[in-house]
């Protein structure tokens, strides 16, 4: 500490043996030596400005350029998810059969079919896409019915809005004999189930 001092003063006695024409000389001088880089620095900040400035506006205008070209992407992408949730929600569970077979039971009755028998197995199926084979969960219901041939074609066509992805594997008609007697019928049905994976 008593350095520092010494510092001061040896300064100080410096400028002391300096004129007043000379001090005023060193004031300047070092006052033009700070603010002449501080005036230049300043002059050029209405140039770098702008120049900052314009490639601000360069930037906004490729963001919004990107942006605009994204936004369809986004509002496809958003159709796309929602069109696969609702394709999901069509496609019945492998664990919904007694659902399913419900449903069936409710087709044959607005037919005017009565059903006299039902199984359920569950089995898979392979779907082929080009090269590419998947496997689904299928239920396999077999349905015993009564009624009329006409009803019976009537209730395998309605099947269509009920179930995506279905298959009538399988059709036996014993047509009746006599008028009084109805026709019966064994019809089998597979349908494929939403994998979960």
């Amino acid at each position: 500490m008593p350095q520092q001092t010494t510092e001061k003063e040896e300064t100080t006695q410096r400028t002391r043996g300096l004129s007043k024409t000379s001090r005023i000389a060193l004031v300047s001088g070092i006052f033009l030596v700070t603010m002449i880089p501080l005036f230049l620095f300043y002059q050029a900040q209405p140039a770098n400005q702008a120049a900052l400035s314009n490639q601000l506006l360069a930037l906004q205008k490729l963001a919004e350029a990107s942006k605009a070209k994204s936004a369809p992407i986004e509002t496809e992408i958003a159709r796309t998810a929602k069109e696969l949730k609702e394709a999901k929600e069509a496609f019945p569970r492998i664990d919904s059969a007694p659902d399913i077979l419900e449903e069936l039971l409710a087709l044959a009755k607005a037919n005017d079919i009565e059903v006299t028998s039902t199984s359920i197995t569950k089995t898979a199926k392979t779907i082929t896409q080009g090269k590419k084979k998947m496997d689904f969960p299928s239920l396999s219901l077999k349905l015993g019915v009564r009624g009329q041939v006409p009803k019976f074609l009537n209730f395998l066509l309605s099947l269509d809005p009920k179930f995506p992805l279905y298959q009538v594997t399988e059709v036996k008609i014993d047509i009746a004999q006599t008028e009084k007697e109805q026709d019966k019928a064994t019809i089998t049905i597979d349908v494929v189930c939403l994998r979960e994976d």
